[in-house]
């Protein structure tokens, strides 16, 4: 992974940030999560986090007292400028108005400050839901850092949550132990993000499972409880901002006047871990785990062991001095300069020697622009445009009063392209695999830069062109759910048709659509090889390039040079060469007819006409496909080509062409490759993310029509449906990485369905009955 990758991604990285909040995709990349959290839960992607990010950035929330005792939230969206507020009787707000906007989550314009806070919220969040065993810095593959995001709920929590509150009642039969990546607990905390969400406390009070089933809900839990100062508590985004004052209020205990990370789990679970010396433990997982995501956003050693020095400190619990509650509301209003951010756009490759860059912004008071080759500074360049003249990485960044933002941007040598198309998805690049309104089933990619067809890839390099076009269509045969692949699309230099043979060798000489192994044949003495006498005959109907055949190959005895040699002629002409290839075949490693294709590169270019194709002057076997008159066979010669550009027409005699084409016979050149034009494409292969992942809407699930028990289940799961149409509906089981591991019908006599769990392995399963145009889901924990 790279270490603090501060640069807006590609415009084919799909799966990122599209407005608002833009860091997010500068500190952390979709490649970068899979490497910090391999063995997350499938609920938890980067798609569900970015996506909640991006959505709760357009949220500015006011909290103010309303003027007795209470607290008031109004909470605006900045898109619309809709507004709705609440009053909280059960908080007060004693001190002055504080607005916090969630578009600066991780986002100030303070890039220390900002890489220090994603930090300590990768900690917190990986504290709360590891299954991991092990010391973070053991380097096992069961350590609590390589296990981050596992457990999507609390497990074997040791009460319901659920505490007397007249603002959130908590719905009738309802739990609210700890679910999501900051495990919200508690029926009061549901309701107030209800209200936050919906401006109804009801939905998630009577859903709680919402934050365990619907990642997208389950990352805005996190960020909200992350984001929201809970007087007279701070918010974690307020401590890691530096925009609490500490030194506002005098406190007894030494800890509490600290700064930094020891403030978070203070905050998240200071009456648990910062009261109790007897977890120490747990309180030094939490600093090892921040010292760990510092580590991986590109801090330096010196800089971590800062966060442990003077006025700073990472453990709310050292020895017997411990931290305390808060007495009193205490921000600090700072402005939070946030810089232009330059957006260079994709990567370009120089064209007559040069290639434009823009920053794409204008420069506001106070700030200045510097640009960067291969991370050395350009001297004199300082305006908004730059002139790149050699390949290379080129960044911009923009510098302010204690901010700083930046892009770069790759620029390849002429001809060499590196990423000149670009790739746009609809859905960015997400499908439902599983149908039903998880989302759409399909996801359609559109390629433009180019000249209109481009060939689609499934590695960086090399491989097989899994489809020609201009656009490409996923759905779940293209992917299992929960499933993210990188595709990777490239302009071909034209054109390609690949034709030839429907099959190999063949030991029956009965078989007619087969190889005839060449020990077979009555080759004779003649090093020349006298089955070579025959000539392949074909006709093209416009100008193509020969770019390669294929042969399985075999050497002729000792004593003699081994080459490969391919002459085209005109048809039925024994002179006349039109174009020819020598291929040393010495240094090609392969045994006797080991079934291992050679693939002959000839790149010889024909106009428009009809051909022969000659092997007769190679010194090696060849693979034969051969009939004999008596067996009255022949050879499928009219299902090799492509309408209207390329036919093959049969073979003919080298010696003696007048006796004109047979056609069950032929020499063993197959899978020939010709195309509309030579070189290469001016573009190099350009990736995007597809991403089968249902996320299920909130409107999907209601919990008066699915109740799952017990839960935990062992044996046996009941699954109660009220007031759904039974006909034809279908329940699913998933387990964490979107495998359907069990399907049932349902009997529309029956309002209730048994499952026999005997073969289900201890973990988290998700739950989808389908009924007509709706689904409902819910989940289920199986122990052993």
């Amino acid at each position: 992974m790279k270490k603090y990758l501060l640069i807006i991604s590609a415009v084919f990285s799909l799966l990122t940030t599209k407005a608002g909040n833009q860091n997010i995709a500068n500190l952390i990349s979709s490649s970068d999560w899979e490497t910090l959290f391999p063995n997350r839960n499938a609920l938890y992607s980067y798609s569900a986090f970015t996506q909640a990010v991006d959505e709760l950035s357009d949220y500015q929330v006011k909290y103010e007292n309303p003027g007795s005792w209470g607290l008031k939230v109004t909470v605006t969206r900045k898109s619309t400028s809709a507004t709705h507020s609440y009053n909280i009787t059960s908080a007060n707000w004693p001190g002055d108005a504080v607005t916090v906007d969630f578009e600066n989550f991780c986002n100030t314009g303070n890039d220390k400050n900002d890489r220090r806070e994603l930090s300590a919220f990768f900690s917190n969040i990986t504290k709360e839901t590891t299954g991991g065993t092990t010391d973070v810095f053991s380097g096992q593959d069961n350590s609590h850092s390589k296990w981050g995001l596992y457990f999507l709920k609390e497990v074997n929590p040791w009460s319901s949550y659920v505490a007397s509150s007249t603002d959130y009642p908590g719905a009738s039969g309802k739990t609210y132990e700890g679910r999501g990546p900051i495990q919200l607990s508690w029926n009061y905390n549901y309701g107030r993000l209800s209200d936050f969400l919906y401006g109804d406390k009801s939905i998630l009070l009577n859903n709680p499972d919402e934050l365990s089933t619907n990642g997208i809900t389950s990352f805005k839990s996190a960020i909200w409880f992350w984001m929201t100062p809970q007087c007279p508590k701070p918010s974690c985004h307020q401590v890691m901002q530096e925009i609490h004052d500490e030194s506002a209020v005098s406190y007894s205990q030494t800890k509490m006047s600290k700064k930094g990370f020891l403030h978070t789990i203070n905050i998240i679970n200071g009456a648990v871990e910062c009261r109790n010396t007897s977890l120490v433990a747990k309180v030094q997982l939490r600093a090892d785990l921040y010292s760990y995501f510092m580590d991986k956003l590109g801090f330096s050693v010196s800089e971590r062991t800062a966060e442990n020095t003077g006025d700073y400190s990472t453990l709310c619990v050292e020895g017997s001095s411990v931290m305390t509650d808060y007495s009193e509301c205490a921000f600090r209003d700072v402005v939070i300069n946030s810089c232009s951010s330059p957006a260079l756009g994709s990567d370009k490759s120089l064209s007559n020697g040069s290639a434009s860059l823009d920053a794409n912004i204008t420069l506001q008071s106070g700030e200045s622009i510097a640009w960067y080759k291969d991370g050395q500074l350009i001297s004199g360049a300082t305006i908004t445009t730059y002139t790149a003249t050699e390949a290379g990485t080129y960044k911009a960044v923009v510098t302010g009063t204690d901010c700083s933002k930046e892009d770069q941007i790759i620029i390849s040598a002429e001809g060499s392209g590196g990423g000149c198309l670009e790739a746009s998805a609809t859905n960015d690049g997400i499908f439902c695999g599983s149908g039903g309104e998880g989302g759409p089933e399909t996801t359609t990619v559109t390629i433009t830069g180019g000249g209109g067809t481009y060939n689609l890839y499934d590695v960086p390099t090399g491989g097989e062109v899994i489809k020609s076009g201009s656009q490409f269509t996923f759905d779940y045969t293209n992917m299992n759910q929960g499933e993210s692949v990188t595709y990777y699309v490239e302009e071909p230099a034209g054109t390609v048709y690949t034709v030839g043979a429907t099959g190999r060798w063949t030991t029956d000489p009965d078989t007619k659509d087969g190889w005839l192994r060449p020990d077979e044949v009555e080759f004779g003495s003649n090093p020349g090889l006298s089955y070579l006498d025959n000539r392949i005959v074909f006709t093209i109907d416009q100008d193509l390039t020969l770019e390669s055949i294929d042969f399985d190959l075999a050497f002729v005895g000792d004593g003699h040079d081994h080459q490969l040699v391919v002459e085209i002629y005109p048809k039925g002409q024994l002179t006349g060469l039109v174009a020819s290839k020598t291929i040393d075949l010495d240094g090609v490693s392969f045994s006797q007819w080991d079934q291992v294709i050679y693939t002959a590169p000839l790149g010889l270019e024909l106009p428009a006409g009809q051909y022969s194709l000659d092997l007769s002057k190679t010194t090696a076997f060849i693979q034969v496909g051969q009939y004999s008159s008596a067996q009255v066979g022949t050879f499928p010669f009219l299902d090799w080509g492509e309408q209207g550009i390329i036919a093959f027409d049969g073979a003919e005699s080298r010696e003696n062409p007048q006796w004109g084409l047979f056609t069950n016979y032929t020499t063993g050149a197959y899978n020939w490759k010709f195309s509309t034009a030579g070189g290469s494409s001016s573009c190099e292969r350009t990736p995007f993310t597809i991403t089968n992942e249902c996320t299920t809407g909130l409107n999907d699930i209601t919990s008066q029509n699915i109740e799952v028990f017990p839960n935990p289940a062992q044996d046996l799961l009941n699954i109660s449906l009220k007031g759904i149409e039974l006909n034809g509906a279908i329940i699913e089981m998933y387990n964490q990485v979107g495998q359907i591991v069990l399907t049932k019908s349902i009997s529309s006599s029956t309002s209730a369905a048994r499952i026999n769990t005997n073969d289900l392995t201890e973990g988290v399963y998700f739950i989808k009955v389908t009924s007509g145009n709706n689904s409902y889901n819910s989940n289920v924990v199986i122990t052993k």
